[in-house]
């Protein structure tokens, strides 16, 4: 009997152990499993949200690198970060990609032609000119004024190796007088060493049958864009032998 319980004791020493060599202890709740990295291996933050389209103008650091937007490298390919994406990033004073540079400073407008030398003011330009003229009659208790307005086309040219780099021809057409005006202008620029605008003066005539006036100008050429304004007096040119007065502007665009 004593060796029986001896045995039985044994047996019970035995099970203990088992319920004890680690199985409940192995690791397998502990294995890494739950923190293996897998819900922090990168995928939240591997840059795709802020350089997926659409999301590198938001003004929000999507993927939390410490980079927004178009500082982010993720955005380097979004349309939105590329300041040469189109001509008109490149002229239009805005720093598109947000790098610091601005229009042809930027190196990513290099590739157009507006942008390989800053002062290029020649070629051929087109455009429009409206002018107003006012007629005053000194009687009629005081006076009193009437106007009348062309409308017309301009064509220059710029060449700034002559003397005098612009000069071009147009029409002014007056509906309510039935005129038509053939209208010259010349003039030259101010100062040629400024990089992307350039002070322009000189001289615009209006000729008609038996009539000519003419005044001069004053404008800017800024990137391929030249625009003036001008007033003047024409001599006996209003009411019983009154002076009348106009004013007006054009403005030309290159398109060579």
């Amino acid at each position: 009997a004593d060796d029986a319980d001896d045995a039985d004791d044994a047996d019970d020493a035995d099970d203990a152990d088992d319920a004890d060599d680690g199985s409940a202890d192995d690791g397998s709740a502990d294995d890494g499993s739950a923190d293996d990295g897998a819900a922090d291996d990168g995928a939240a933050d591997d840059g795709s949200a802020d350089g997926e389209f659409g999301m590198c103008t938001d003004g929000i650091d999507n993927d939390e690198d410490g980079f927004t937007d178009c500082d982010d490298s993720e955005c380097t390919e979004d349309d939105a970060c590329i300041e040469g994406d189109t001509l008109a990033e490149c002229s239009d004073e805005v720093d598109n990609d947000g790098d610091g540079l601005t229009d042809c400073a930027d190196p990513l407008c290099l590739i157009y032609t507006i942008c390989e030398d800053p002062w290029h003011p020649d070629g051929m330009y087109e455009g429009t000119i409206n002018s107003v003229v006012v007629l005053w009659d000194p009687g009629w208790g005081g006076g009193f004024g009437s106007s009348y307005e062309c409308e017309g086309d301009i064509f220059l040219e710029i060449d700034s190796e002559l003397d005098t780099p612009i000069s071009g021809t147009g029409f002014c057409y007056d509906s309510d007088t039935d005129t038509n005006y053939d209208v010259e202008i010349t003039g030259y620029f101010d100062a040629s060493d400024v990089p992307d605008e350039a002070p322009a003066l000189g001289d615009i005539s209006f000729t008609t049958d038996g009539s000519y006036t003419a005044t001069t100008w004053n404008g800017v050429w800024a990137r391929d864009e030249l625009d003036g304004t001008f007033s003047g007096t024409i001599i006996d040119g209003g009411y019983w032998d009154s002076d009348a007065e106009y004013d007006g502007e054009f403005d030309v665009y290159r398109t060579d």
